[in-house]
């Protein structure tokens, strides 16, 4: 099973405001909670909404105790969260897919496509010569696969 952890921050309240702000980085989610323990639970929703109508699953797997406001989040279906990553990644370095699938040494983008629509999933090895491709050594991605906490409870997108 591949699992793919992201990592969020709910941040202090700043003074006078009512709210705490989210973040996502990785995917580009930002929203707003009332305290920090519901922080997560408002990042999975607007990755829900972000990703409505998709097959996937996103629970959340703690908070990180050497970072303040720091937690995780766990899919067991991360196709679709790898292709907007990807996407993301892409977009922000200014590379169309065909410069991708040819750099990949593909004829057809369509096999790179394939990866940012989430209907496949690289093995490790293509995802670190994507990552390379897609970077150029520019920004640094880092994607894990770790063991999913014991107490997660799967909570399906609907």
């Amino acid at each position: 099973m591949k699992l793919f952890r992201l990592k969020g921050v709910v941040y202090p309240k700043e003074q006078n405001e009512k709210f705490h702000f989210v973040e996502v980085e990785e995917l580009d989610v930002t929203t707003q909670s009332s305290s920090m323990k519901d922080g997560p639970k408002m990042a999975i929703d607007a990755i829900e909404t972000l990703f409505e109508g998709e097959d996937f699953d996103i629970v959340f797997d703690g908070f990180d105790p050497d970072e303040d406001g720091a937690f995780y989040l766990v899919s067991h279906n991360p196709g679709p969260i790898l292709g907007r990553l990807l996407k993301n990644i892409r977009v922000e370095n200014g590379l169309t897919i065909s410069d991708v699938a040819r750099e990949m040494g593909s004829n057809s983008p369509n096999s790179y496509a394939q990866y940012e629509q989430g209907k496949s999933f690289p093995s490790v090895g293509k995802l670190e010569q994507m990552i390379q491709i897609l970077t150029k050594g520019r920004r640094g991605v880092y994607v894990s696969f770790p063991k999913i906490n014991k107490k997660s409870k799967i909570k399906k997108a609907s």
